[in-house]
């Protein structure tokens, strides 16, 4: 699956247009990463058969992100390898350490989606993938490239033209 550069301005773009606010944006900074930690806690919970193989579908997941990213630039594919790999990190540290990891996935989950949609109430726009259903899935999986978008802009870098 690749992505065009260009294609991916034209979707941050309108996905830009319902975060406007700089507070929505900081939830949305915030919030990403939190719904990105529940996704692949949940996927890490479907497991190859074979046991002797730590193989889970989080794992492909993220390698499908890295590649689709890699397309964007090298920013871009390590900012994302390195967030998800670091949000990773932190769902098997606690599927190992936690009694009940099963809540904390699904509170994280829940508490990045609550953000989002405060921000969306301050901002006083409706998320982007609500204003165009039929286009809902890409602007969902825009919300990752994003958040990077706004880090590289921090960092004086250009993103996808």
């Amino acid at each position: 699956m690749a992505v065009d550069p260009k294609k991916a301005r034209y979707w941050l773009n309108l996905y830009s247009e319902s975060h406007e606010n700089p507070i929505n944006i900081l939830l949305h900074e915030i919030g990403v990463p939190c719904i990105a930690f529940g996704i692949l806690s949940f996927l890490s919970l479907l497991r190859w058969p074979d046991a002797s193989i730590h193989l889970n579908l989080a794992i492909p997941f993220i390698a499908t992100y890295t590649i689709v990213y890699a397309r964007l630039g090298w920013f871009y594919c390590l900012a994302i390898t390195a967030e998800f790999a670091l949000i990773y990190a932190l769902v098997i540290s606690v599927g190992q350490t936690q009694p009940y990891p099963l809540a904390i996935y699904a509170g994280v989950f829940f508490i990045g989606w609550l953000l989002q949609f405060i921000g969306h109430w301050i901002e006083g726009k409706a998320p982007a993938a609500m204003k165009s259903p039929k286009h809902s899935a890409a602007f969902t999986l825009m919300a990752p490239l994003f958040t990077l978008d706004i880090l590289a802009k921090r960092l004086g870098m250009k993103g996808p033209q």
